[in-house]
């Protein structure tokens, strides 16, 4: 049996998530099966790796992303094969509040394109939220969406780290997704109260069609700071055991990868009461009202250090429950079954 992934640009250090999630699986499902990996080029390159189809034999495609699953409907009429797509993220559907460049076309022509890849054999939703998006937008019928977790890399665990004081940090993007703007007003309000040292990292990660905000002028009065605008991913782990406690005031997630991640490693994870975060992996994340709310909660926790070891233990044994081995097992299991008709 020979699998082709239609795959995002596995660069985990620019691409993150996705990323992530493609490179996990592919590892792991090429040690058993016959596998062929065509990437996309860029953001908007998601016809070319469809029609490359045409001229390759396969039992089985699995499009990691919806926009690269949307041709395989057509395709199927010249060949016969199992198509399976994964959806992430509903990020579209909210351009207006996350302040997307050319918000209502990238809106548009997303619907089609997803409601095109929905007609695949398999669809599979990271998370609850996601799937419970799919029902709400398309209507699609919940029996033929399939939950599939990520999982956590063993590589993400606790190490001793040296250090003089409290560290507390932001990463991801500068995106208004991201909300940057809220981990800055936190710091700003911890900085007279505690003597801590304030990271803001993952900046340098961009999309065309997501607006940033402009941190130089956010920063203004903010002390004892450093700004890291990538993180390598061999420095991944170190940079989680750096912090005692990350700022994730993130307004939308498909899933929430790097919760999981940073709380394997022992760090405390704060996200916003309201934020849209799948359940699975908000469970021992400390959510907050707003930037006076966030700094009560880590006072508290700084001053009481019996319940921050208590929490820090509840999460990390959590995240730990999340494995790519589990998430491989269950996709192994759909690719074996006998393709049935819809």
């Amino acid at each position: 049996m020979k699998i082709i992934f239609l795959s995002p640009k596995i660069n985990i250090e620019n691409v993150k998530g996705l990323a992530r999630y493609a490179y996990e699986i592919i590892k792991r499902v090429e040690k058993k099966f016959d596998v062929e990996i065509i990437e996309r080029k860029s953001e908007i390159d998601v016809i070319k790796p469809q029609l490359q189809l045409l001229s390759k034999k396969f039992d089985i495609v699995h499009a990691l992303s919806p926009e690269l699953g949307f041709l395989l409907p057509i395709i199927k009429k010249f060949k016969k094969f199992k198509s399976i797509v994964t959806f992430h993220d509903f990020f579209p559907f909210y351009y207006r509040s996350l302040k997307y460049r050319f918000g209502k076309l990238f809106y548009l022509s997303t619907k089609i394109i997803w409601k095109m890849s929905l007609l695949n054999d398999v669809i599979i939703a990271n998370s609850s939220l996601t799937k419970l998006e799919l029902i709400k937008k398309f209507g699609i019928n919940e029996k033929r969406v399939k939950i599939i977790l990520e999982g956590v890399d063993k590589k993400f665990k606790e190490k001793r780290v040296k250090k003089d004081k409290i560290v507390i940090g932001f990463f991801g993007n500068f995106s208004y997704r991201k909300r940057v703007d809220i981990a800055i007003e936190i710091f700003k309000k911890l900085q007279n109260k505690i003597d801590a040292e304030f990271i803001i990292a993952g900046g340098k990660i961009k999309s065309f069609y997501q607006r940033n905000f402009e941190i130089e002028k956010l920063v203004k009065g903010l002390k004892n700071f450093k700004i890291i605008e990538k993180v390598d991913e061999k420095n991944i782990v170190n940079f989680y055991n750096y912090l005692d406690f990350m700022i994730f005031p993130s307004m939308i997630e498909g899933f929430g990868l790097p919760i999981l991640e940073a709380q394997a490693c022992g760090t405390i994870v704060l996200i916003k009461e309201n934020a849209l975060i799948p359940k699975e992996v908000s469970k021992y994340a400390i959510k907050f009202r707003n930037a006076k709310d966030a700094v009560n909660k880590i006072l508290q926790l700084i001053n009481d250090k019996e319940k921050w070891k208590d929490i820090k233990e509840k999460a990390k044994k959590y995240a730990k429950s999340f494995t790519w081995e589990k998430c491989v097992n269950e996709l192994i299991k759909i690719y074996s079954e006998k393709n049935e008709n819809r």
